[in-house]
């Protein structure tokens, strides 16, 4: 199979499981919006348009007008959704608490000098482009912003995988993931540098995952490990002969 370019989301939905990546980009089955990705756009939509704000200005947004920026996008993305995991108005409330929860102790922190920008990097040796989507760059940071269940005490594996690729490619060590969990409504900023020994492992990693899609190699995780199926809506629909319920 050839690919011309690979993205964040690609890559770790292939190392999650090979038949996953087979059903979302080779079959292109689509999938019904999950109600929990309202919230989360939605909240990433409020935190973007304060740092495109402070980009122009270098001052930050009073918090009605995120807020404002997030109802707009909940109300808008809540349209694709048929199934609601909580009610509604539940969910939309918890967006209005993160918000309140991470604009007054960590915006006033960032000092923008990109907001939203996505580069297509070409990679000679791979023999194609890697996209890098950039929440926010800073003067010496990369940040990615993300809600999430619970905050953790360092940044988990899937979002360290993320940051690596955009710190190999952009050429700066420095990351942060800024964390809004919905379990306690509380934000808050993890730091991490990465070393040349990180980024030639993640370089590995990389090139091996190219190599097996290329090759067609689509092998499904949940035959040992099941932990993949949980987070997977392919056998939850009964279109993977492989998918364990955990």
């Amino acid at each position: 199979m050839n690919i011309s370019y690979i993205s964040y989301t690609q890559l770790v939905t292939y190392l999650r499981c090979g038949r996953w990546y087979q059903f979302k980009y080779v079959d292109k089955i689509a999938l019904p919006t999950p109600s929990g990705i309202v919230l989360g756009r939605a909240v990433h939509a409020g935190i973007e348009t304060n740092y495109k704000h402070k980009l122009e200005t270098g001052e930050d947004l009073p918090i009605d007008s995120l807020l404002d920026a997030y109802n707009d996008s909940f109300e808008e993305t809540a349209l694709e959704v048929d199934v609601w995991e909580l009610p509604k108005e539940r969910e939309k409330d918890l967006g209005y608490k993160l918000l309140k929860a991470y604009h007054p102790k960590i915006s006033k922190t960032v000092k923008p000098i990109l907001v939203e920008e996505e580069e297509w990097i070409n990679d000679p040796e791979l023999k194609l482009n890697v996209i890098v989507k950039k929440d926010v760059e800073t003067k010496d940071s990369i940040i990615d912003i993300k809600t999430i269940s619970r905050l953790p005490e360092t940044i988990p594996f899937d979002y360290e995988l993320q940051l690596a690729m955009y710190s190999l490619y952009t050429g700066k060590r420095k990351v942060q993931l800024h964390a809004l969990g919905k379990k306690h409504l509380k934000a808050k900023v993890l730091h991490k540098e990465f070393n040349d020994e990180e980024l030639s492992s993640f370089r590995e990693v990389l090139k091996q995952a190219v190599r097996g899609i290329r090759a067609g190699v689509f092998l499904p995780t949940g035959v040992n490990h099941k932990w993949a199926c949980a987070f997977c809506e392919y056998g939850k629909l009964g279109l993977c002969e492989f998918w364990r319920e955990k």
